[in-house]
């Protein structure tokens, strides 16, 4: 399985894209300064892991597989900030859909990872699951949906589901922090049906959400759903790619 697919503009036909080596079960994709930079799941045989890709070469280097050498449980989604720092999600979903071997070693969690040592960190962590991540365009607001009614093949009819801010503050002190805390939380929505997956940002800050039959369009002052954006058919709306931020 590759990392990412493109519509190669003559004929419009969607295609597997193969890395060396090989990346399999990616589960979230963002570029940055002519790079691709993706997240897995894992797998048989190896544990979830962030990566970057050359799409001139299509080769893929490795640039983390472990916290401090405990294991991640199945990477879902991840952001990029403008001075290259990135927010992994780490989720139960590799377990719940049976992608990798092992119970997952943490309750999900967010990690920000400083995008010039690739050293992480523990953001915010959750007893529901970590899905998709997303910033507003200054910087100083991520969001989080939280997915706990996701139980794989199953949902969980009373598990958490709505989607929150936070504020990114950057602690400054005797020892600076570059790594952020997450500030003021607040609910700014709960689905009205299923729940929110994959989530993005435009430029003047509408939240687009993956809503399964849809994707939503969120107001990011109040939270009101301003409408849906209907998929039809079979298909469900789980992720979503802007150009340049555009909508």
């Amino acid at each position: 399985m590759s990392p990412c697919a493109r519509f190669p503009s003559a004929t419009g036909n969607l295609r597997n894209l193969t890395t060396n080596p090989p990346t399999l079960n990616v589960h979230g994709c963002v570029a940055y300064e002519g790079l691709l930079y993706v997240v897995t799941d894992g797998g048989l045989g190896e544990t979830a892991y962030f990566a970057k890709i050359d799409p001139k070469s299509w080769k893929r280097t490795t640039l983390l597989n472990h916290y401090y050498e405990q294991p991640f449980g199945a990477f879902n989604d991840l952001e990029v900030d403008k001075d290259g720092n990135f927010y992994l999600t780490d989720s139960k979903s590799g377990f719940f859909r049976h992608l990798v071997p092992y119970t997952p070693p943490t309750n999900p969690t967010t990690y920000f990872v400083d995008g010039k040592t690739f050293r992480p960190k523990a953001v915010h962590i959750t007893t529901g699951n970590a899905n998709g991540v997303s910033l507003s365009p200054n910087g100083k607001t991520i969001y989080l949906p939280n997915t706990g009614v996701s139980q794989g093949d199953t949902k969980d009819p009373y598990g958490e589901r709505g989607l929150w801010a936070y504020d990114l503050v950057t602690l400054r002190g005797k020892r600076d922090s570059k790594a952020p805390v997450l500030t003021n939380a607040r609910m700014l929505t709960n689905p009205i049906a299923n729940f929110y997956d994959g989530i993005r940002v435009t430029k003047d800050g509408w939240i687009l959400t993956g809503a399964n039959d849809g994707v939503d369009v969120i107001d990011p002052v109040n939270g009101d759903i301003l409408g849906s954006i209907r998929v039809g058919g079979d298909g469900e709306a789980v992720n979503m790619v802007l150009k340049g931020h555009d909508f």
